[in-house]
């Protein structure tokens, strides 16, 4: 075989997949050269072939350093045992092929698989990782890393990020040896551990996987008796200050939202909160965790519209799109429309992409998980201060009207919740009745 021919061959596959007829029309040789090359470059490994007979694509296989072009990609089941499901391959320009693998998880993508994104340190606790890791060599700062650094860390060390998804041996050993296990912390031990763990993450070495969010927090299995339940679990800083005390307002007003929204038939964190001496903490179940091993797939919107869409503009234009799509239900849609409307309606001023996120098994319907991190934002704490600030309702949109009586109510008794609560500093009671009073004299629909 001419190695002129492969050499040819190679430099068109690098600009991206073609089938056969596309490299004897670019190349101007026979079927039966390309057929012949195409083979000897299989077999050295430099050339993937996807689909059968006329639909057959080639791919050009992509070195990533010292990690090679491939790697095992495996599901944690609800026992925690790993089932193959494929195989992840860096194909040329810049994608990847995961070959085998239920629905979504295989195919070409022309850059990462939306479902490895949320394995990419983000957060609180992310930017410890490249500490937690030093024997990888990574970029202390997580926002440096290139692709090839997310890789190294994917297949080596990711083996505790969320949803059910490892990719690499060397990262399902550490799974199946249990070193990253997370700690135990027996329910009676919390007053204890979760100060210590709380004074730890301060100092940059929280214990836990890398949940993504910038606020504080720590990550723990907690044990009561046989049960094992994962557990994250963010705190305030000391309340002596009166930043810490706004932040020990607002850690008890995402308490109350998880309750009233799950009263309400909205899923949403299971919750409870604790005060061990200066600080508190919110506790909440892990969903995309089952019992002490188990995993469950799980995926932000984040990742999801990152890949697919790259808009990131609100929630109500992403559950569109993915209705649209036939990825979300026509009911599921309606109710991310719910929460961006109640989220808006309670001066949640934080609803980014990743604080809302979907259950994934990669071949049905995604399925809205329970809410998280719904709370008034719009009055958190900046640059260090607790500054004085209104809660302006905002008028309904056309996007939001099937839902804007619904959203409003429930945004209603959640202020009143708020004021009437005894566990709230009584400056914090304050701002959330003069909030209930603006939204109670606002207009009940656009132009009212």
């Amino acid at each position: 075989m001419s190695s002129t021919v492969t050499s040819a061959v190679v430099a068109v596959l690098g600009r991206g997949p073609a089938a056969a007829a596309q490299l004897v029309q670019s190349l101007g040789v026979s079927q039966a050269t390309i057929s012949r090359a195409v083979a000897e470059l299989e077999r050295q490994q430099q050339v993937l072939r996807t689909g059968t007979r006329r639909g057959t694509r080639y791919l050009l296989r992509r070195a990533r350093a010292e990690l090679g072009s491939q790697w095992p990609i495996f599901r944690l089941d609800a026992d925690g045992t790993p089932q193959p499901c494929g195989t992840l391959n860096a194909v040329a320009p810049e994608g990847y092929y995961a070959a085998a693998g239920p629905g979504r998880l295989s195919g070409l993508y022309t850059a990462l698989p939306y479902y490895l994104l949320d394995a990419w340190p983000a957060g609180f606790l992310g930017r410890t990782i490249p500490t937690r890791h030093a024997d990888l060599e990574l970029p202390a700062r997580v926002g440096d890393w290139t692709e090839d650094h997310f890789l190294t860390y994917l297949t080596r060390r990711a083996n505790d990020s969320s949803g059910d998804l490892v990719v690499g041996a060397e990262a399902l050993d550490r799974h199946l040896t249990g070193v990253d296990a997370p700690l135990v912390v027996t329910r009676e031990e919390r007053h204890i551990a979760y100060p210590e763990f709380a004074t730890a993450a301060m100092s940059g070495a929280p214990p836990g996987s890398s949940a993504h969010g910038e606020h504080p927090k720590f990550t723990v299995c907690l044990a009561a008796g046989a049960r094992r339940t994962h557990v994250l679990v963010k705190f305030s800083p000391p309340r002596s200050s009166a930043v810490g005390q706004r932040w020990a307002d607002l850690l008890r007003a995402e308490h109350l939202a998880h309750g009233l929204l799950n009263e309400n038939g909205i899923a949403s964190c299971t919750s409870q909160l604790l005060e061990h001496g200066e600080r508190v903490f919110l506790e909440c179940e892990r969903y995309d965790r089952i019992g002490a091993t188990g995993r469950r797939g799980v995926v932000s919107l984040h990742a999801l519209d990152t890949a697919r869409y790259g808009r990131l503009d609100n929630w109500t234009a992403a559950a569109d799109r993915l209705f649209a799509d036939a990825l979300l239900s026509e009911e599921g849609a309606e109710r991310i429309r719910l929460l961006d409307a109640f989220g808006a309606l309670i001066g949640n001023t934080d609803r980014h992409f990743g604080n809302l996120s979907l259950f994934d098994d990669y071949a049905n319907a995604l399925r809205l998980a329970p809410v998280y991190d719904m709370l008034p934002m719009v009055f958190a704490p900046h640059d260090g201060q607790v500054l004085a600030r209104a809660f302006t309702p905002p008028p309904a949109r056309a996007a939001w009207l099937a839902s804007w009586a619904s959203a409003r109510r429930l945004a209603e008794e959640y202020w009143e919740r708020l004021r009437s609560d005894a566990g709230l500093s009584s400056e914090f009671r304050a701002v959330c009745a003069a909030s209930l009073q603006a939204l109670q004299a606002a207009p009940h629909r656009s132009g009212a």
